[in-house]
């Protein structure tokens, strides 16, 4: 049987088989990588939770079907959680303010900026993990 990391597609190729056969990684590492696909999720969906308490429809949504591809073992929710990230427009770039609608005053808005960021961080550092682990099994 694989091991959980076996039955996560990523990459480029996230249309190749589902059932790809990769190298086992040591017991230990099966593990890890199952701990970590779950730890992701959960990170996921308090980050979903956060954004639709403050009005940000659009990311909730996008997070939301990332945590959901991420349980099922699906890759695209790595890929697609990744693309999130690094361009004008970006996760990191969401500002929770009055002027954006998406907090009720500035002492709440840094309050909920600074928490959305560790989320997001911590959330991110885990997906490139398992994108570098994944893409070294293949």
């Amino acid at each position: 049987m694989g091991s959980p990391a076996s039955d996560l597609r990523l990459g480029p190729s996230v249309s190749r088989v589902q059932n790809a056969q990769h190298p086992q990684p040591h017991a230990g590492q099966d593990i890890c990588v199952a701990h970590s696909v779950e730890h992701l999720a959960n990170l996921m969906d308090e980050v979903a939770v956060l954004l639709r308490d403050h009005g940000e429809e659009h990311w909730a949504e996008w997070i939301e079907a990332d945590a959901r591809a991420v349980r099922a073992r699906d890759g695209w929710g790595l890929d697609h959680f990744l693309a999130a990230f690094g361009s004008a427009g970006s996760l990191y770039d969401l500002v929770f303010h009055p002027w954006n609608g998406n907090a009720e005053n500035e002492e709440q808005g840094r309050a909920v900026t600074d928490r959305f960021h560790e989320l997001i961080t911590e959330a991110h550092s885990i997906a490139l993990d398992l994108s570098r682990e994944l893409a070294a099994a293949e």
